[in-house]
């Protein structure tokens, strides 16, 4: 979906390079092994356009790459809920494809589409064991 830039690449190929001429060995995780900078940076990068959203505006460099070293990918497939309205709010969610619906708890109304760009579950970061005032599933 994104291409790193070919500087990058570079940066990433040296390290390894270099890594596996020094040490000879394997890792699990690539970018896990990485120094914390450069992983940083890819990560940064990655998930670029996730963190614009206006949470972020005002945070640090160090927040946005704290924040972006604990995003996970997920797939949630058609007519699943993602969250469930009075649940305590563990995570934050961002949507980069797809649709989501937030709907009514007996799931027969829908309040809300959401798509590629959007965000939902920032109660959960903002105040700890907050309860979900609503039901999102997956379109």
């Amino acid at each position: 979906q994104h291409q790193v830039p070919d500087d990058l690449k570079k940066r990433v190929t040296a390290y390894f390079t270099y890594y596996h001429a020094r040490l000879g060995q394997k890792q699990e995780s690539l970018l896990n092994s990485l120094p914390s900078f450069l992983r940083a940076e890819v990560t940064r990068f990655k998930n670029a356009e996730i963190l614009r959203v206006p949470i972020f505006k005002d945070c640090s460099m160090e927040v946005i790459d704290a924040v972006a070293e604990q995003l996970k990918p997920t797939v949630c497939l058609p007519g699943e809920y993602i969250v469930r309205k009075g649940d305590v709010g563990r995570d934050m969610f961002f949507l980069t494809s797809g649709t989501v619906e937030v709907v009514s708890e007996d799931g027969s109304q829908i309040f809300a589409e959401l798509g590629p760009g959007a965000f939902f579950g920032e109660m959960a970061l903002l105040l700890p064991k907050a309860r979900r005032t609503a039901s999102v599933r997956a379109k």
